[in-house]
């Protein structure tokens, strides 16, 4: 693994990032009081990062590319952490961008329990985004008609 493709993040600064996100709730809770409610469940919400925890930085995802090649990537970078929801659910919104971190905002609060959860809501988002690949299935299917030339 290269050094360039790892941040390092220390627990406090990871925290001091989350809490910027969290909701902040003033005294009046009125309408001009700013807050951002996330879409995880209370499990979620409450795990406690590990002590010295690194971020990996991984590309951006802004709904103009294929979301599956995404959370490929997604996966692939995250998989030393592949067996808790809770990491793996918590730095998933780092990887998005303007509409795409829009619509996660917009998402139900508590609706998202696992990272299977997020990954089912992500895809059928942004499931218009997907690239359709031909296997060599297709290649041999096609076929030229007589009427057809070779020139194109």
């Amino acid at each position: 693994m290269r050094s360039s493709s790892i941040s390092k993040i220390s627990t406090s600064s990871c925290k001091s990032e989350l809490k910027k996100l969290v909701c902040h709730i003033t005294a009046d809770s009125g309408p001009s009081s700013r807050c951002i409610q996330f879409p995880f469940s209370k499990d979620i919400l409450e795990y406690k990062f590990p002590k010295k925890f690194i971020i990996l930085t991984f590309g951006f995802y802004s709904s103009q590319r294929d979301s599956v090649q995404h959370l490929r990537q997604y996966q692939d970078k995250m998989v030393i952490h592949s067996r808790n929801d809770s990491i793996l659910c918590r730095i998933f919104p780092f990887g998005l961008r303007v509409a795409a971190s829009d619509w996660f905002y917009s998402l139900s609060l508590r609706s998202v329990h696992d990272i299977r959860d997020l990954t089912k809501l992500f895809l059928a988002q942004y499931s218009s985004c997907q690239e359709f690949k031909h296997n060599n299935h297709h290649l041999l299917s096609i076929m030229m008609r007589a009427s057809n030339s070779l020139k194109a």
